[in-house]
């Protein structure tokens, strides 16, 4: 069974609302979360901040991530793994019912947060181009009530 250990040489950094992979302290498991800057923690050996926190969706509990070994993107080339090791690791069948609730839930989270950030990083709809282009041309021209046009005079 391979033990995954995030060894990119390049470290990730996760910011408020990611989703991602967690790894379970002290089990084998790898579970979706959210990534938070909230404050409703507390942190264990507080002597150093953690990597992430990471909340668990519809629950209050939080994995405090001290290292990013044992954190991925939840849309990562080991998703798959994660999910059928999860599935299978899950030995209590609520467990179980709750890994694939959390995993689905992930996913619709994920498609959410990166519609949005599509959507941000697109130009303005067609639409708003086309009215802000013809409000333009428009104050070119005067608009006689036999609907043609005439010039303005610019100065």
């Amino acid at each position: 069974m391979p033990r995954f250990r995030n060894d990119e040489l390049v470290e990730t950094r996760y910011k408020d609302g990611d989703i991602v992979w967690v790894k379970i302290h002290n089990s084998e498991i790898w579970w979706p979360g959210e990534v938070t800057s909230s404050q409703d923690f507390r942190f264990v050996n507080s002597s150093r901040r953690p990597f992430a926190v990471v909340e668990f969706f519809n629950e209050r509990t939080f994995e405090q991530v001290n290292t990013a070994k044992l954190i991925y993107p939840f849309q990562c080339e080991h998703k798959s793994e994660f999910i059928k090791m999860g599935t299978r690791k899950s030995v209590a069948p609520d467990m179980r019912d709750k890994f694939n609730e959390d995993v689905k839930y992930a996913e619709n989270r994920w498609a959410a947060n990166n519609e949005a950030a599509e959507a941000a990083a697109r130009p303005e709809s067609l639409i708003k181009a086309l009215l802000s282009s013809s409000s333009s041309s428009n104050s070119l021209f005067n608009i006689n009530n036999n609907n043609s046009s005439t010039p303005v005079n610019s100065r």
